[in-house]
Parts: C-alpha cells; sequence; structure tokens
C-alpha cells in the first residue's frame, strides 16, 4: 500500500510540474500576442500627405490662390508635377490631413488629400544605410507633424512649440550628417544638396518664431522639408 501511495503522490507531483510548464508556455504566448498588437509598428511605406486645396494647370490661377492662403496662415506652397498643386500643410497621418479636408470644404470646395508615394521602398530597406535614415526621416517628419498640429489646436504654447522643434531639428540634422559621410560631392550632387537644404530649413525655425507670420513659415518650411526628403529618396 505504501508503494501505491507513493507513486500516486509522485504522480500528482509530476502533474502539477508538467501542467505549471504548459501555463507558463500559455502566459508566454499569451503576451507575445499581446505585444504583437500594442508595440507600434513601423510604416511599411513612407508616403507624404498634404492638404490641397487647389489644383491648376496654369500657374497665375495657381499663384493666386496661394496668395490667399498665405494670408490666412497656410503654407502656400505650389508643387509641381504636370500641374500646379496649391498646398496649405503637411500631415504625417492621412485621418489628419483628411479631417482638415473636411472642415476647409465649406470655403474650398476642392480640398483634398494630396499624396507622394515612394515606390522603391523594399529597395530601401535592403540597404543599411538607407534603411536607417530613413527610419529617421519617417520619425522626424512625425514629430514635426504632431508639433504642428498641437501647436494649431491650442495644445501647446508658442515656447513650447519652438523648443519641440529645436529638439526633434537638432536630433535629425545629427541623423543627416551621418548620411552625408556616405556620399561624394561629385557623384551624388542632388542627395548632398538636398540634405544641405534641409538643413538650411530646419535652422530657420528657430528665426521664425521672430516673426509675425511665424506659423505660415514654419508650415511652408516643413512641407519643403518633405518634398526635398522625398526628392532625396527617389534618387536611388
Amino acid at each position: 500500500m505504501a508503494y501505491v501511495y507513493d507513486d500516486y503522490i509522485y504522480q500528482q507531483k509530476t502533474r502539477r510540474k508538467t501542467g505549471g510548464f504548459f501555463a507558463l508556455i500559455i502566459l508566454v504566448i499569451l503576451l507575445f500576442c499581446l505585444a504583437v498588437f500594442l508595440i507600434p509598428k513601423r510604416k511599411e511605406k513612407l508616403n507624404f500627405y498634404f492638404v490641397e486645396l487647389g489644383n491648376f494647370l496654369n500657374y497665375n490661377q495657381a499663384c493666386k490662390l496661394n496668395d490667399e492662403i498665405i494670408s490666412k496662415q497656410g503654407a502656400g506652397y505650389i508643387y509641381f508635377d504636370g500641374s500646379y498643386h496649391v498646398l496649405a500643410n503637411f500631415y504625417y497621418k492621412k485621418d489628419d490631413a483628411q479631417k482638415v479636408c473636411e472642415n476647409l470644404k465649406s470655403d474650398y470646395q476642392n480640398a483634398q488629400v494630396f499624396t507622394i508615394e515612394l515606390d522603391n521602398f523594399k529597395k530601401i530597406k535592403s540597404n543599411k544605410i538607407l534603411s536607417a535614415f530613413y527610419f529617421a526621416t519617417d520619425n522626424f517628419l512625425n514629430q514635426l507633424s504632431i508639433s504642428n498640429i498641437n501647436y494649431d489646436n491650442g495644445q501647446d504654447s508658442v515656447r513650447v512649440y519652438s523648443t519641440n522643434l529645436k529638439i526633434i531639428g537638432e536630433r535629425y540634422k545629427s541623423e543627416i550628417d551621418d548620411f552625408l559621410k556616405n556620399f561624394s560631392d561629385k557623384q551624388h550632387y542632388n542627395i548632398i544638396k538636398n540634405c544641405n537644404e534641409i538643413l538650411s530649413r530646419i535652422d530657420e525655425f528657430d528665426k521664425m518664431f521672430s516673426l509675425n507670420n511665424f506659423s505660415q513659415q514654419i508650415k511652408y518650411n516643413s512641407i519643403d522639408i518633405v518634398i526635398k526628403c522625398y526628392q532625396i529618396f527617389a534618387e536611388f
């Protein structure tokens, strides 16, 4: 009988150990699944979203609307790709741009989201240097867009807005400097030119806060930085 009892105890302990092991495995799987859903994913494509208030074949007509947008503190940026797109602002998320367009429909019936797409993402991702700069650019544009939105919505003061732009700008300038070390002047003229222009645009942010129309100027510079980023990646 003692033997049977000892065997019973052994089986019970074994079951507890096995049950505990399987419970641990299930817990690990659940935590992994939770992490997959909760951890933010990097975008698989770097698209650029703008609020477009008009699109013209005639440059003078585009300029007329552009002047009106500037007077209302919009960016007033004209982008040409066969026609003249009059842009009021840049947004990292399409939904944010879409909401603004809907709010502007009463004043601008042609308000819509204008998107510029990078179609060479796979090539960029497969290159270590390009991939690192791509994700640095993605992060910078996200933070830039958030800062602009927070100020426009009255969530941040001018001082906070200025500080945020300085912090994210300095960080991105460092990434650009590291990126430029990989290119020579003669072979990659356009890349170097666009990078240097982005650096200049970022440096201008600080000076703009002394201007009465700093909000419009920052939006203009933001769009110009985005366009230059697109042109850099389009080179590859």
